[in-house]
């Protein structure tokens, strides 16, 4: 079967869950928004340097706006911004003006789509969290439906998506990292509910299996992070039994699917990270695609050497990214087909070289808001969303560390996070504390 069924089944797909974001209940569209930002209707092959995709458009802002609209965009723009949402939109509004010395207009303009994306998505989020629209159910069957879709794209259509690489990969009509980025956030909101039923305990397994295929090393290694901190930062009433109960209950869930992956997938990403692992005669160098990134690192710092002190606190220009990865000469890449936007492959580096210092403060201000807030949370109430929150940080900070966060709205990765950002703020400004503040509470909700 060639690639060009694929690119059909995904197109007729992105325009039957378009259409259900924009002609269903305002509810039952989150439901396929959240299925819709597993498809990149362009193709992984799409050289956006130089052009829109209409579809991208349509997933990124239109279908966010609109969406936004419905859940009270106005009303929310109106309210006192949280300390949070007051960083991001500052950094949106430099990232505008930082656009007009930018070396790439086109790539600049859709940077700031991105930024404005996740404004929009904002207020669906927080709105469907708090009205029962997300819960268990939905989400149980969001990741059932996702990874049918994996099993679609990855074993019947030749899977154009994840065979960028030497080794193909299980993956949605998006990028596998994005996709487990994607399943770890639903595995952090599936751990919240306090008292679990089969939906829940299925769905994380699930997850687990999805993170495992996708072959994201630094996703499951930011899992096991997750599992960790969550033991740790449960309710008070846990007893040190309770804790090691429940990290013994996730490492033999974890180990089993380990072992099943090693087993049918002898050459996957993961299990390459853990034979690594264990010889240590090997470098972190001999890791996938490590070499790369560090190049691209290295090429950065020397340009930002050579900088003045104009450009150290006002930075180079939104999406100049692109003029580093080209410096560093990669031959698969050219002034046509490089995309700007996902040149550095680390968010910090990016963020200070495009913004200088005035965005590096904005950015961090953001970040260590987001955890304040949820940090406070959990000191208050023990809440099971905030410390949910607090134990996806590892594999948040390890995100923006090696990949390209920021222009990943309206897709898996960066709207996964959202996801995880808006429940921990949903319940924490809505001052809902345990037990209430899990996806129980979220299905009583959504009852008629």
């Amino acid at each position: 079967m060639d690639t060009s069924t694929a690119f059909f089944c995904a197109r007729a797909l992105f325009w039957i869950f378009a259409a259900g974001c924009l002609f269903s209940s305002k509810r039952t569209s989150v439901a396929f928004y959240l299925l819709l930002i597993q498809i990149d209707a362009s193709g992984p092959q799409f050289e956006s340097t130089g052009s829109i995709g209409f579809e991208n458009l349509l997933r990124i802002v239109a279908i966010p706006a609109v969406m936004a609209y419905r859940y009270g965009l106005l009303e929310y723009l109106r309210k006192p911004w949280s300390i949070p949402a007051k960083f991001w939109g500052a950094l949106t509004v430099y990232a505008v003006v930082a656009s007009t010395w930018s070396p790439y207009p086109i790539s600049a303009i859709k940077m700031v789509g991105y930024f404005v994306s996740y404004l929009l998505l904002v207020p669906v989020l927080l709105g469907a969290w708090r009205e029962g629209a997300i819960n268990r159910r939905m989400l149980f069957w969001n990741v059932v439906l996702v990874l049918s879709m994996g099993v679609l794209q990855t074993y019947i259509l030749n899977n154009p998506f994840g065979s960028l690489e030497e080794k193909s990969r299980f993956t949605t009509f998006t990028a596998p990292q994005a996709l487990a980025a994607y399943m770890l956030s639903v595995l952090a909101a599936l751990s919240i509910d306090e008292k679990p039923d089969w939906h829940n305990r299925l769905g994380k397994m699930l997850c687990i299996l999805g993170i495992l295929l996708t072959g994201s090393r630094y996703v499951f290694v930011g899992m096991i992070a997750f599992f960790i901190l969550r033991a740790l930062l449960a309710n008070r009433t846990i007893t040190f039994a309770g804790i090691v109960r429940r990290l013994a209950v996730y490492a033999i869930i974890v180990a089993i699917c380990v072992s099943l992956i090693a087993y049918f997938a002898p050459d996957s990403r993961v299990n390459e990270l853990i034979l690594t692992a264990r010889q240590l005669d090997v470098s972190g160098e001999d890791i996938g695609t490590w070499i790369w990134r560090l190049a691209i690192y290295a090429q950065a710092v020397s340009r930002i050497s050579q900088w003045t002190g104009r450009e150290y606190i006002m930075g180079a220009g939104t999406s100049a990214s692109g003029e580093v990865i080209l410096a560093a000469n990669f031959a698969f890449l050219n002034e046509s087909n490089v995309d700007a936007n996902r040149a550095m492959h680390n968010e910090f580096l990016r963020v200070f070289y495009e913004w200088g210092g005035v965005g590096i403060l904005l950015f961090i201000g953001f970040l260590v808001s987001i955890f304040a807030v949820a940090w406070r949370e959990a000191r208050q109430s023990r809440s099971g969303t905030a410390t949910a929150v607090i134990a996806m940080a590892p594999a948040i900070i390890a995100s923006l560390a090696i990949e390209n966060l920021l222009a990943n709205p309206g897709a898996p990765g960066g709207t996964g996070y959202l996801l995880c950002f808006t429940m921990g703020l949903a319940f924490a400004t809505a001052r809902v504390s345990s037990p209430a503040s899990n996806l129980a509470y979220a299905d009583k909700q959504a009852a008629p």
